[in-house]
C-alpha cells in the first residue's frame, strides 16, 4: 500500500464508519459525485493556485537502483487534499511514470488510493479529459481489501493509463489562473461512481522531472 495513505490512522476509519452509516446513503444505482461541497472544493481550488510545475518537479519521488530494468517517478509527495471529518470517501490520487531505463520510454498512469465503508464499489473502469472531450479506459491496477478492526472500511488501490500527450496538455495550463483542473472519474459496477480532479502543475512536474531523468542518463 503506498505510504501516503497512513494520514488514515484508526480514528480516521472509526469517524469515516460511522459517519457513513449514520448518513445511511443508498447505493442502489451508479452516482457521479466527488463528496465535497462548494466550501471544501473551494478551497481546493485556491490550493491548486498556488501550486507550481516546480513544486511538485521538486518532490517527486524516485524508486530506482542498479538491479531494476525500470524506474518509478512518483508525485506522491507533492499534494494532499485532507477533505472533511465527514466525507463519505477518503481519496488520494497521484500520477506517475514507469520509464524503461533501456528504450527511455515511460508509461503513465494515474494512481488513486480511496477509503470507504458500505457496499464494495467494484471499480472498473475510468473516464478522463483528453483535450476538449473524454476519453475512456480500462483500469489496469483494481485491488480490494476490508478492514473491519473498527467497523468494516474498504480499501481499492486502483490506476489506469494515461496518454502522455493527454499530460502534455494539461502542462500547458499549468499557469492559467484561475485554474482549470483535469477531471477525471473512476465508473463502479456497483454503488457510486467516484469523480475527482487534479492540479495541472502536477502533470507538469512529473514530465519535467520524466525529462531531466532521461536527460541525466542520456536516455532517448
Amino acid at each position: 500500500m503506498p505510504s501516503r495513505t497512513k494520514w488514515i490512522d484508526a480514528v480516521g476509519q472509526v469517524a469515516l464508519t460511522l459517519c457513513i452509516f449514520s448518513l445511511s446513503v443508498s447505493q442502489a444505482s451508479a452516482q457521479n459525485t466527488n463528496g465535497r461541497d462548494a466550501k471544501q472544493q473551494s478551497k481546493l481550488l485556491e490550493q491548486y493556485a498556488r501550486l507550481s510545475p516546480a513544486d511538485f518537479a521538486a518532490k517527486v519521488k524516485i524508486d530506482d537502483d542498479e538491479l531494476e530494468v525500470a524506474a518509478t517517478l512518483t508525485t506522491e509527495p507533492g499534494f494532499r487534499f485532507k477533505g472533511g471529518f465527514t466525507d463519505r470517501m477518503r481519496a488520494d490520487s497521484f500520477l506517475r511514470a514507469i520509464i524503461n531505463k533501456r528504450t527511455g520510454t515511460a508509461t503513465f498512469q494515474l494512481y488513486a488510493v480511496l477509503l470507504y465503508s458500505g457496499e464494495y464499489r467494484q471499480f472498473t473502469d475510468a473516464n478522463y479529459q483528453a483535450g476538449d472531450s473524454p476519453a475512456s479506459t480500462p483500469l489496469t491496477i483494481s485491488s480490494h481489501r476490508v478492514d473491519c478492526q473498527y467497523g468494516c472500511v474498504n480499501t481499492d488501490d486502483i490506476a489506469f493509463e494515461v496518454p502522455e500527450t493527454v499530460l502534455r496538455g494539461l502542462a500547458k495550463r499549468a499557469d492559467e489562473r484561475p485554474v482549470r483542473p483535469w477531471r477525471f472519474r473512476l465508473k463502479a459496477r456497483t454503488g457510486e461512481d467516484w469523480s475527482d480532479d487534479m492540479a495541472p502543475a502536477e502533470a507538469a512536474g512529473l514530465l519535467a522531472a520524466v525529462d531531466g531523468y532521461r536527460q541525466k542518463h542520456q536516455l532517448p
